[in-house]
C-alpha cells in the first residue's frame, strides 16, 4: 500500500511538473528571440509652463497576438529567470520586461543586437531582474 502511495505522489508531481514546463515551453513561441519585434521610445513629459521635455526612453514591444499579453504579464518571477537564462528567449524577456514594468531603456539606444547586450549588460540586466522578483 505504501509503495502505491509513492508512485501516486510521484506521478502527480511528475504531471505538476511537465504541466509547468508545457505552458513554458508554448510561450517561447511568444517570448523568442528571433521574432521579437521592439521599438526604443522616446517619451516627454510636459512641464509647469506647458512645454513638452524628453523624460525617459522606453521599450515597446509588438505583441501580435493580443491574447497572450495576459499570459505574458501571469508568467511566474521563476518562468521570467527560466526565460531570460535562455538562450532562445533570453533577449525578448529582458525587452519585454523592460516594456511591463516601464523601465527606462536608454542603454537601448545603443545596445541594439542581443549579442551586444550579452557582452555588454546581459549580466546586470539579469542581476537587476532577479532582485526585483524576491
Amino acid at each position: 500500500m505504501r509503495y502505491l502511495k509513492n508512485i501516486v505522489v510521484f506521478l502527480g508531481l511528475l504531471l505538476i511538473t511537465n504541466i509547468g514546463y508545457s505552458q513554458l515551453n508554448g510561450i517561447y513561441k511568444y517570448i523568442n528571440n528571433d521574432s521579437i519585434q521592439y521599438k526604443v521610445l522616446l517619451t516627454y513629459r510636459e512641464d509647469s509652463l506647458g512645454d513638452f521635455l524628453p523624460s525617459i526612453y522606453t521599450v515597446s514591444v509588438k505583441i501580435k497576438d493580443s491574447s497572450m499579453l495576459n499570459t505574458i504579464k501571469s508568467l511566474s518571477n521563476s518562468d521570467w529567470l527560466k526565460l531570460l537564462t535562455n538562450e532562445k528567449s533570453d533577449w525578448a524577456a529582458n525587452l519585454l520586461l523592460y516594456n511591463l514594468y516601464n523601465k527606462d531603456a536608454t542603454r537601448f539606444t545603443v545596445i541594439r543586437t542581443r549579442d551586444n547586450w550579452i557582452s555588454r549588460r546581459k549580466n546586470e540586466d539579469v542581476e537587476y531582474w532577479r532582485k526585483t522578483f524576491k
